[in-house]
């Protein structure tokens, strides 16, 4: 107890210094977490366009094409353009559909999904879609997505999808009525 009372300045100085520190310490870590509540702030409004190839479920010998909005921000003025306008049957091209002439609006989570072509039309065609778009403040982005359909050869499916059999059972039930 003697040391306390001789050395009150000492003691108070050290005190002082830890709580200096220490303040120094939380401001730091109170900006860091601002800085890092901003960046996640920007990520929840930003768009991300994903677009996919893929087979359809119950017929594995037709893709379909699948664009979504994966981001948590709406994504505004879509538009599309392609490096190889390729054939998709029937003297249609890949710029011939409507829906990837342009968008003006998909919300969060939002897809547009439709029939592309027969697995055998494209299985050696490669292409690429360039997808532009928007923020709701106006900022640009931009998306290059490459297709090789080659690469789902050999895929299989166990079954068919639910919902199909469903509707093919009832058709089959009207048909004996």
């Amino acid at each position: 107890m003697g040391f306390f009372n001789n050395n009150v300045g000492f003691v108070g100085g050290i005190l002082s210094l830890v709580i200096a520190l220490s303040t120094v310490i939380y401001a730091v870590f109170t900006g860091w977490l601002a800085i890092e509540t901003s960046r996640l702030r920007k990520v929840q409004s930003e768009p991300l366009l994903s677009i996919i190839v893929e087979p359809y479920s119950f017929a594995m010998m037709y893709e379909k094409i699948i664009i979504q909005n994966i981001g948590q921000g709406p994504a505004y003025n879509i538009s599309y353009s392609f490096k190889e306008n390729i054939d998709i049957g029937d003297n249609k091209h890949l710029s011939d559909l409507r829906f990837l002439k342009e968008c003006k609006y998909l919300k969060p989570n939002q897809k547009i999904e439709s029939y592309l072509a027969s697995y055998q039309q494209l299985k050696d065609v490669k292409f690429n879609i360039t997808a532009n778009y928007e923020n709701s403040k106006g900022q640009q982005y931009k998306e290059e997505f490459e297709f090789n359909v080659s690469e789902l050869e050999g895929m299989v499916n166990l079954g068919d999808e639910p919902l199909y059999d469903i509707a093919q059972t009832i058709k089959k039930i009207e048909k004996k009525l």
